[in-house]
């Protein structure tokens, strides 16, 4: 047996977290404790100085000054306290604070750091703090990605060597995900209370700010007159004031009554379970979790064609891509899907395949294991 893998996640805060499943050596979630142990820090967190975070890893909050942090010696020195303290193998880093001081901090120390999750939002790669960060140490810096594009993003666009940015998809367990078919999906929407009639669109969404919903509800609007049973289903909305500038734009394109926002409570899972498509309007994620969960349910998707989801659909044949903010197209292509329920089942059954030939949770898990892995041994080979 060898010893686990000491990894160190630091973020700016407890909400820089990256979504996505569970892997070894994914700083957000319980490690496999035969591989990893994580270590969450967090440079403006809670209160108390040390706890569990709520992955059940150790967790630290240094409380650093939100005023003048990147020119604050103390703030460097806290940081470097706190790696020598646990003395990981690796260092995985979100959020612009958390980049800047441990990419210098882990370079005087001899530790190899690596950000997390380099995504296609054009605000966080044009951004003014990608190219400091790039020039301050070339030999730390390291991307992750989970899709060619955005890897390919950060090569034209900010002159990244290639060979810095490892590109490792997501995945998931498409075993514990129910496979949809007719009997299944009549029953789930019975028991939300819909009747087996009423076609069910999901569209699940934790961020207004990066979700295109105003294009969504047009083409909701659009298909009203054709279909008007249709329920959209907006899960994972957000807050009381996120769910409020849901309802008003509902309300100025006239679907109230085609719209459902559920609790959070209700699992997203029960809703997969009753779609009959599902729909992925967020325009800068690199590969779209949400996606990857309703392709493993056999669910036929519509999706912006926008950074990393065109390698998990494939147009035509698993799903339909639709041009950023062209509601007319979009609203087509859904009305296909909902008048032809054998393409709908067709493209599911694909979207599945697709799913587990590319993108199984075992795949992905081997994956990071072997790179963070690798990471410690090349740093056990430097001393």
């Amino acid at each position: 047996m060898y010893e686990r893998l000491r990894l160190l996640y630091l973020a700016d805060g407890p909400c820089d977290q990256v979504d996505g499943v569970a892997f070894a050596g994914d700083p957000t979630t319980p490690p496999y404790p035969e591989t990893c142990q994580t270590y969450v820090a967090y440079l403006f967190g809670e209160s108390v100085e040390s706890g569990a975070s709520e992955c059940g890893s150790p967790a630290y909050a240094l409380r650093l000054s939100r005023s003048n942090w990147m020119w604050n010696p103390l703030a460097r020195l806290r940081v470097m306290r706190l790696i020598r303290k646990i003395d990981p193998g690796a260092i995985c880093t979100h959020g612009p604070v958390a980049r800047i001081l441990a990419l210098s901090a882990a370079h005087s120390l001899g530790v190899p750091s690596r950000l997390v999750r380099a995504t296609d939002m054009g605000q966080t790669l044009t951004s003014d703090l990608l190219r400091p960060i790039i020039r301050a140490d070339c030999h730390a810096t390291r991307f992750i990605t989970d899709s060619f594009s955005a890897a390919q993003r950060l090569v034209r666009q900010e002159q990244v060597s290639r060979d810095r940015i490892e590109v490792m998809p997501w995945g998931v367990a498409p075993e514990f995900i129910c496979h949809r078919d007719e009997t299944s999906v009549a029953e789930a929407k019975h028991r939300m209370g819909l009747s087996a009639h009423e076609p069910v669109i999901i569209a699940a969404g934790c961020s207004m700010r990066t979700q295109d919903y105003e294009t969504l509800f047009f083409a909701v609007r659009q298909l009203s007159p054709h279909q008007k049973q249709v329920r959209l289903v907006i899960w994972g909305a957000g807050d009381q004031g996120k769910i409020e500038e849901l309802r008003s734009g509902i309300a100025r394109h006239g679907i109230e009554e085609n719209v459902i926002l559920p609790p959070p409570s209700t699992p997203l899972d029960s809703w997969i379970a009753a779609a009959d498509m599902g729909v992925v309007t967020s325009y800068v994620e690199s590969i779209s979790g949400y996606m990857l969960r309703y392709m493993a349910a056999g669910l036929a998707i519509c999706a912006v064609n926008v950074a990393g989801n065109a390698e998990l659909i494939r147009h035509g044949e698993s799903g339909y891509l639709v041009d950023f903010r062209d509601s007319d197209q979009l609203a087509m292509f859904m009305t296909i899907l909902l008048l032809s329920p054998e393409l709908a089942e067709r493209f599911g059954e694909a979207a599945r395949e697709r799913v587990v030939q590319n993108h199984s949770f075992e795949r992905a898990l081997h994956a990071r294991n072997d790179y963070f892995r690798t990471l410690s041994y090349s740093h056990a080979r430097s001393h």
